[in-house]
């Protein structure tokens, strides 16, 4: 009877020192993770032995609640795992045969920053190995700002957008001043387009290190400056009279003497009293013979006034359904995004675009009478007054 005691605390004396030797690791270093991108959180039994069989728990040491990861009898059982965490996490399942339990853990959030527990428990032993996980901000790339239209009480929109940013960014809309602007403090949309074209509209927006307001301003302005003075209009009236050899012209119209092939430009067209007209931008290789429509095609982008409706000239013409008749349009285009938009001055409201146009060459200020005849006197004036 004695013998067969002494054999059993002989087999336990030997489970137990193998036992001691097994013990659960992880890093010594913190764990830095990218915001947004995964992490794999290392944890394992050293020396090597299965762990199919045994309860791996990750948890969190800073938080209620804190089931990160339960694996047992050979699955995942994450009924009781935190919420914020649902989806994100998973045990590599072949890698527990070789004693690797770690975690991968995936859309790092900055909420994950913090301590972790990995526990391992056969029948026999357990043992735990902390990890700290620290959460790197990942910094987008800087903001783009383009126009998107306007509504109907003659507000601009504004888009603003920027990738590569984790957590999201707190964003302001800020004037030229620096002053934040709210909904109700957008100035209106026929000073607003002007600015716009000018690059002066908004100076910047202040997204976490992008606080270079003073110098950004004074450049826009001397832009704004320089745009304002390429605008000078030389033609400021267009008017019809018949020809002393009774031949007739085809299309009546003038182009302004200075073009211009970037940037921004705004400009304003008198038509009131005027029954027939177009008006718009023209390229310099325009079609100035045999010229059917003032099409794109053939190097126009205008709308206008015809047998008392209103057209615009794209691929096909285009009818426009305008509440008032407009006694002053204005013509705002974007070289380098190919747009030429129209608007009515006074009631503020938007006429036609003509967008994704490919521009290679001067555009000009074109302003027409009509087709073959016009008995209107009525001049069109291009104005300088806004």
């Amino acid at each position: 009877m004695k013998f067969i005691c002494l054999t059993l605390l002989l087999v336990s004396g030997i489970t137990d020192s193998r036992s001691e030797r097994n013990e659960v690791v992880g890093p010594a270093d913190p764990v830095f993770a990218v915001s947004g991108e995964d992490v794999i959180l290392p944890c394992s039994v050293k020396p090597s032995i299965s762990v199919v069989d045994m309860r791996v728990e990750w948890f969190r040491l800073d938080l209620k609640d804190s089931l990160v990861h339960l694996y047992e009898y050979h699955e995942d059982r994450n009924t009781d795992q935190i919420q914020s965490y649902r989806g994100r996490t998973k045990l590599i399942h072949q890698e527990l045969q070789r004693g690797n339990a770690s975690l991968k853990l995936s859309t790092v959030r900055v909420s994950d920053e913090g301590g972790y527990k990995c526990f391992i428990q056969s029948k026999s032993w357990y043992d735990e190995a902390i990890i700290d996980v620290r959460v790197e901000v990942a910094v987008g790339r800087p903001p783009v700002i383009t126009v998107d239209g306007f509504n109907r009480s003659g507000g601009l929109h504004l888009e603003c957008e920027s990738e590569g940013w984790n957590p999201d960014p707190d964003l302001e809309w800020l004037d030229s001043d620096g002053v934040r602007l709210t909904d109700n403090r957008f100035i209106s949309w026929r000073t607003s387009i002007i600015l716009i074209s000018v690059f002066v509209v908004i100076a910047g927006i202040l997204i976490a290190a992008f606080a270079h307001k003073n110098r950004a301003y004074n450049q826009l302005q001397n832009e704004r400056d320089q745009l304002l003075q390429s605008q000078k209009i030389i033609i400021t009236q267009v008017k019809y009279e018949n020809r002393e050899d009774g031949e007739e012209d085809k299309y009546f119209g003038v182009l302004g003497k200075d073009g211009f092939s970037s940037g921004c430009f705004y400009f304003e067209v008198q038509v009131k009293d005027q029954t027939k007209w177009y008006l718009g931008v023209a390229r310099k290789s325009r079609n100035r013979k045999d010229v059917n429509t003032l099409r794109p095609d053939e190097g126009y982008w205008t709308v206008g006034l015809r047998d008392e409706k209103y057209w615009a000239s794209d691929s096909t013409s285009v009818p426009l359904s305008l509440k008032v008749k407009p006694q002053r349009i204005g013509v705002f285009v974007n070289y380098e995004e190919g747009l030429v938009s129209f608007y009515d001055v006074k009631s503020m409201s938007h006429i036609y675009t003509y967008t994704d146009q490919s521009f290679n060459e001067k555009l000009y200020l074109c302003v027409c009478l009509g087709f073959q005849r016009n008995y209107n006197s009525t001049p069109l004036i291009i104005c300088d007054d806004y």
